[in-house]
């Protein structure tokens, strides 16, 4: 099992790099692709709104009033994480790097409620 305050920052710092990547030239490039829907454009701009507020949300909640859903939410935030960090190793995988970002989202507000 790991430490509940290991897997919120490790949580934090990859809901952190999802935006920073969803911010990034080389992800605004990949969108610029011909390749790239208009869904998937509108998408990222929805991903990145979401992000945000999974990091205001996650951030403003102490980590002993959510304790019991993190650890009840481990594997899913681990297996996210861990998404995450190997999606945004190819960019120019516009819906992969969507896809990870969701879960992530999707784990985190089994957690924490987002708007």
């Amino acid at each position: 099992m790991t430490n509940p305050s290991d897997l919120y920052a490790s949580t934090l710092s990859t809901l952190y790099q999802s935006k920073l990547t969803l911010l990034s030239d080389a992800w605004h490039d990949s969108l610029a692709s011909p390749t790239t829907t208009k869904q998937q454009r509108i998408d990222s701009s929805v991903k990145l709104v979401e992000t945000s507020n999974a990091i205001t949300t996650l951030s403003n909640t102490q980590l002993s009033a959510i304790l019991s859903q993190m650890t009840a939410q481990e594997s899913a935030l681990t297996s996210a994480i861990n998404g995450v960090n190997a999606a945004v190793k190819n960019l120019q995988e516009v819906q992969t790097v969507l896809d990870a970002v969701t879960k992530i989202i999707g784990v985190v507000a089994k957690i924490v409620p987002l708007l």
